[in-house]
């Protein structure tokens, strides 16, 4: 199947311009605004740019074009679908969420470590095949970080806040504390969580597990080779700094 191309022209006369990649099956947006940089689209959203709701409403619009005919989008046409047991989670068919093949030997990861506040609950424990696990594990950074993220991140698409440790968890093996540590923005959204009405709950993990969906896809295709690990390094050093002190 050829690739998508759609170009739009804002009021501004700036131009941009969206492909979706069949093959590889991922989208983009770039644009003489962005000095034609690449910016990952998912579900019709480029979460790094501020686009203005004219702007928002073609990128939605070819996404959507473009994807009308892929069936699990989500799962890169995979034959599979997320299920959740009593005491982890998985996809059918023995597919690895994260590699997204399938593999003979699996291992249940806690998304977020113990040590840092993650729980033993069904939502935090996800079976990834034993390669994924190795190098989540054990890794070389670029490799490492990228696969970890989009475990997080693919819990966080299903269940929101709910993965989040608390500063509640304050003693023993499921401490909070010490991702909240490493993280200090997920800091400030469980505060900020947790002091909303019911009713504003409701809307911010829905917005939670909207932004995990992207992200998990964002981290799952970085761990593919489809995003440059060096676009977020720097972030990422920071990360490996706070990790190791």
């Amino acid at each position: 199947m050829k690739n998508c191309k759609a170009n739009f022209r804002n009021e501004l006369g700036e131009k941009w311009i969206f492909e979706f990649d069949y093959d590889k099956k991922y989208s983009c947006i770039t644009g003489d605004d962005v000095d034609y940089n690449k910016f990952p689209v998912y579900d019709g959203i480029a979460l790094d740019l501020v686009l203005s709701n004219q702007e928002s409403d073609w990128l939605k619009k070819a996404w959507k074009e473009a994807t009308k005919e892929i069936d699990n989008i989500l799962y890169l046409e995979k034959d599979t679908e997320f299920i959740v047991n009593k005491k982890y989670c998985e996809l059918t068919i023995s597919y690895c969420p994260i590699c997204l093949k399938q593999k003979q030997e699996y291992e249940i990861h806690h998304c977020i470590a113990a040590f840092d506040g993650g729980t033993d609950d069904y939502f935090n424990l996800l079976r990834i095949c034993s390669t994924c696990h190795a190098i989540i594990t054990r890794g070389s950074v670029e490799d490492r970080i990228p696969m970890l993220f989009s475990a997080i991140f693919h819990q966080m698409m299903y269940f929101g806040i709910k993965v989040m440790p608390t500063e509640a968890r304050k003693k023993g093996r499921h401490k909070g504390r010490n991702f909240l540590e490493i993280f200090p923005s997920s800091r400030k959204v469980v505060d900020y969580f947790y002091e909303l009405s019911s009713d504003e709950q409701k809307v911010c993990d829905d917005k939670l597990k909207s932004i995990g969906k992207y992200c998990y896809q964002y981290f799952r295709d970085m761990a593919h080779g489809i995003w440059p690990w060096k676009d977020f390094q720097e972030t990422m050093e920071k990360y490996i700094q706070n990790r190791s002190s």
